[in-house]
């Protein structure tokens, strides 16, 4: 796993409602996680994909 850097993971933003991004893992895979909208953010070989139609609800990519 590749880890996001604290400095550049402390600039990152929800693209959808502005909320701040906390590490998670789900699925086996590196994820930010959104907790004002719910919303989970794969991470592929440590970059952020912060994209609306690759995010899915939080309930939804636990499964």
């Amino acid at each position: 796993m590749t880890e996001i850097p604290a400095d550049i993971r402390d600039l990152l933003a929800c693209p959808r409602c502005g909320g701040v991004l906390r590490d998670s893992r789900v699925g086996g895979g590196e994820t930010l996680t959104c907790d004002a909208c719910a919303l989970v953010y794969p991470v592929e070989e440590g970059i952020p994909v912060l994209l609306a139609e690759r995010a899915q609800p939080r309930t939804q990519a636990e499964a």
